[in-house]
């Protein structure tokens, strides 16, 4: 396989699941919360949203995820106030990667999310190799494949 850094113009990468993930996402915009569930969709991922922190909490209490995606700033409960919730959970709850997802992405407050105790940190607009890569770095394990599709081999 090519390094995805080679392709040049006129290919594009392709990135998809190899081992699906149950993906609970935390976001208050609508709009986001659509675009982030087809980003996650187009990489194969099964996705459910919460308006927020709390609701968040809720579902998380009630069912099994691989991964919280939690957006930084949220009425009702934030992402950073979630996350303290998630660690005061039992195992294996408490043990799920987090990531946070923000568009403030300054070293500083980058820094500050991840002393707080989140696996990673993905800017908002969510660039689709980035977010795969932050899976693949806070599941420990290459979750998505990177591929080089040439213009031919895409769908029309």
């Amino acid at each position: 396989m090519k390094d995805i850094s080679d392709a040049p113009a006129t290919e594009q990468i392709v990135i998809r699941a190899k081992q699906p993930l149950r993906i609970l996402v935390a976001e208050d915009n609508h709009i986001n919360q659509m675009i982030i569930e087809q980003v996650f969709k187009s990489l194969g991922h099964t996705v459910f949203i919460a308006e927020n922190g709390s609701e968040a909490m809720r579902m998380i209490t009630d069912n099994d995820f691989d991964l919280y995606v939690l957006d930084i700033r949220m009425p009702v409960m934030d992402g950073m106030d979630t996350l303290q919730a998630i660690e005061n959970l039992a195992p294996p709850k408490n043990s799920v990667p987090c990531m946070a997802l923000t568009a403030d992405v300054t070293t500083e407050h980058v820094e500050k999310y991840l002393n707080l105790g989140f696996d990673a940190v993905v800017a908002k607009p969510i660039d689709q190799l980035d977010l795969a890569k932050a899976i693949d770095s806070v599941m420990g394990r290459n979750i998505n494949v990177h591929e080089v599709a040439k213009d031919n081999d895409r769908p029309a």
